[in-house]
């Protein structure tokens, strides 16, 4: 598991939400 994979999905997540 990598930190940026990680903070790229949040990323992605948050996105979703918008």
């Amino acid at each position: 598991m990598n930190l940026l994979s990680i903070l790229k999905k949040r990323e992605l997540k948050e996105n979703s939400l918008h």
